[in-house]
């Protein structure tokens, strides 16, 4: 017996499977427009929101702010407000205390025709301090000129600011572990002063490795013969570019020769070595600029034009740099006697790769540690080979630095991470529990280019895959939006994947395959555990919800975008338990809640991108649970019974034609792939069909899930594998 939840208006993106839990700090109020108006979901505090809501992005947290719990001192400033090419404006608010910043204090709002559809981030809650320092600037500059290299030698640019940050990076966003400090940025160098006391909290680099225009002609390393735009001046030729942005200029510089190249000509052929390398990092960040701005409309990495500065240097172990303060990428080019293991750091995916990093910092601001320095990694990895392939066309490939080394295999492979040691599935083989955020960017590397160009294996959780890609420019698109609208500097993988499959959703639509195959790809790459998305949600793991709700005594919350089936035993614990989707919510025989339970078909964004009129609320029961006794009636009548008839498939495992029984009349029969898109749809003639056969010649190598409709109402399924 099961009870279906179903609307009358269906054509609608739900939320996600995922598990409800956040820390004390973190929660808010059951009460007031924003529980009323939103779905909660996600670690990282992601909202949905119904489209008859009435919050706006510039105006939400003047409606919502006593319901988030911020106090008279805590202010959500907007950093930012962009508008994408589909109309939608995204707002990026910075916490304040008391007038100072609250590091990760990052909250993102999405909004549509002037309402908000999502929202997602981090509020820091309980700050106690006066918000002054007790420790003087003075006495800090005397500390800090005998730590910082770039200080003790006078050169260098330097940056101070007074800043809330987390004590430990390895604990939570607690106010416990947040403390008012000095932020001085030296060069590639942060370091954090307590400013109470003047001692050093923390530190890490912020290098991340890895009307004048005259068209010239240059003789460029990897790339042979290109045009490049110069400058002319005093009856020569320099290498800056005036048509991009403010400008792009490069130059050679080390402690003792810094040197600005000319010609007289305009053709650039000569192979002195410093000459070579400069030039074919100019180009190759004109090309990078162009990709951005031809692909995103983006101008440059500040979206404002600002100027791209290359440097080259004869240090080949410094490889390429984006340096955030001096804001320029560093390029390592080979001095010919010097090392003979690596190329000059001049190629397009390298500089693609940096100047994406600039991007990074000017949008999402993902951090340089843990899996958020992976992401940062990974997107300037996916960037990299997108301006490669921008440029070369076929010629390009998934390989990151294969000209730099000397063997041509590069540094990391996006089609087989394992390669090179890093990993291809999440906490899979090669994970790396230490401090190289290179490694683990292999995981969302994979994702992208099976994401792109498809595949199927088994990942080494022992889960088969089979991802239907959907190319390379719809996969960055979908990458872009993520990074840059809806990523923050505290997330994870489990983030990205949410984020990236709204993106699709906003792109593409709520039932498309493009976010289908987004889904897949992360299931693919092992970022499906609790807290993930999924289009239908057939099999919820009970024994981990029910571990976290019975035993951890912790709020849960599922959903999926288009249909769950559940049938976990929840303890009556007082708990909250929810459970939300698109298009229907089954409860199965075996499903039991206590008595703070809700299950709920929410409309929030319609397949075609238009917002659906909305009257009233969407359909939705609450109370208690058992089987298949509800305690109320939903606003619609719209609860049927379903039969517990069993089906027989043979053969199974399939390779051609398949035979499915069943003990009552059957209707129609659906088959469904690993995407949840329905790939075979047949309805039956007459009243007492109880067998029927379909060639599944067709369909590839995997796992689908057939389901069975019976006459008067009910469903049944079960799995089918084709060899």
């Amino acid at each position: 017996m099961n009870d279906i939840i179903k609307p009358i208006t269906i054509l609608l993106f739900l939320v996600s499977t995922v598990l409800h839990m956040y820390s004390q700090s973190n929660n808010v109020g059951t009460d007031g427009i924003l529980w009323s108006d939103a779905v909660p979901f996600g670690e990282g505090n992601w909202y949905l929101f119904k489209s008859n809501t009435s919050l706006s992005g510039e105006t939400i947290f003047e409606t919502t702010s006593e319901e988030l719990q911020l106090s008279e001192n805590d202010k959500m400033v907007i950093m930012s407000s962009v508008t994408d090419e589909l109309g939608c404006r995204h707002f990026r608010y910075q916490q304040t205390y008391k007038g100072i910043p609250v590091e990760d204090g990052v909250y993102c709002v999405h909004e549509r025709d002037g309402r908000v559809i999502s929202a997602n981030g981090r509020i820091i809650r309980n700050l106690n301090y006066s918000g002054v320092p007790s420790f003087s600037t003075d006495s800090l500059m005397k500390i800090a000129t005998n730590q910082v290299p770039v200080l003790k030698d006078n050169r260098g640019s330097l940056d101070v600011e007074l800043v809330y940050t987390r004590r430990y990076d390895t604990r939570d966003y607690n106010a416990s572990n947040y403390c008012l400090t000095y932020k001085l940025t030296a060069d590639d160098s942060v370091r954090y002063y307590d400013a109470e006391t003047g001692k050093k909290v923390k530190s890490y680099t912020t290098i991340m490795t890895f009307d004048n225009c005259q068209t010239g002609s240059a003789n460029t390393k990897y790339n042979g013969w290109q045009n490049i735009t110069t400058a002319e001046h005093n009856n020569k030729y320099w290498l800056v570019d005036y048509c991009r942005g403010d400008s792009i200029f490069a130059m050679y510089a080390n402690y003792t020769d810094t040197t600005r190249f000319t010609s007289e000509d305009n053709v650039w052929g000569e192979n002195d070595w410093k000459l070579k390398g400069t030039i074919s990092a100019f180009w190759a960040a004109e090309m990078a600029y162009d990709y951005f701005y031809n692909k995103f409309n983006r101008n440059s990495y500040d979206n404002n034009g600002s100027a791209i500065k290359i440097i080259t240097i004869n240090r080949l172990d410094d490889g390429a740099q984006w340096r955030p303060i001096s804001k320029a990428i560093y390029c390592g080019i080979r001095y010919p006697e010097f090392d003979p293991s690596f190329n000059s750091f001049v190629s397009l995916d390298l500089i693609g790769h940096e100047l994406t990093h600039a991007i990074v910092q000017y949008t999402c601001n993902l951090g340089n540690e843990g899996e958020a320095g992976s992401l940062n990694e990974s997107f300037a990895d996916i960037f990299g080979t997108m301006v490669e392939y921008y440029v070369e066309g076929e010629y390009g490939n998934y390989i990151q630095g294969e000209d730099i080394t000397v063997d041509h295999t590069g540094f990391r492979n996006m089609m087989n991470p394992n390669q090179k040691n890093q990993p291809d599935t999440y906490l899979g083989t090669y994970w790396d529990t230490g401090a190289d955020i290179h490694i683990n960017a292999g995981v969302q590397n994979y994702w992208f280019y099976l994401l792109a160009e498809g595949g199927e294996g088994v990942n080494d959780n022992g889960v088969p895959y089979l991802v239907q890609g959907i190319g390379k420019e719809n996969a960055a698109r979908i990458a872009y939006w993520n990074m840059v609208y809806y990523m923050n500097s505290s997330y994870r993988y489990a983030d990205a994947k949410i984020g990236s499959i709204l993106a699709a959703v906003l792109l593409f639509g709520y039932n498309s395959e493009e976010v289908q195959a987004t889904m897949a790809a992360w299931d693919a790459v092992g970022v499906n555990s609790l807290g993930s998305l999924q289009f239908n949600l057939e099999t919820i793991p009970c024994g981990d919800y029910e571990y976290v709700h019975g035993i951890q005594e912790q709020p849960i919350c599922a959903g999926a975008i288009n249909q769950l089936t559940s049938k976990c035993n929840y303890v009556a614990n007082n708990v909250p338990v929810t459970l939300y989707a698109g298009n229907e919510v089954r409860l199965v025989d075996g499903f039991y809640s206590g008595n703070n339970f809700t299950a709920a078909v929410l409309p929030l964004f319609l397949d075609d991108g238009a917002d659906l009129p909305m009257e009233g609320t969407a359909p939705r029961m609450d109370g208690s649970v058992e089987g298949a006794a509800l305690s109320e009636p939903l606003r619609e009548p719209i609860l049927t019974k379903s039969s517990s008839a069993n089906i027989t498939i043979y053969p199974n495992p399939a390779e051609g034609l398949v035979a499915v029984q069943s003990e009552s009349p059957i209707t129609q029969i659906s088959i469904y792939d690993i995407h949840g898109k329905c790939v075979c749809n047949k309805k039956m003639r007459g009243d007492e069909v109880r067998q029927v056969e379909t060639n599944t010649a067709v369909l590839t190598t995997g796992i689908y899930l057939v389901k069975v409709d019976y006459a008067g109402g009910g469903w049944a399924t079960d799995r089918l594998v084709i060899k």
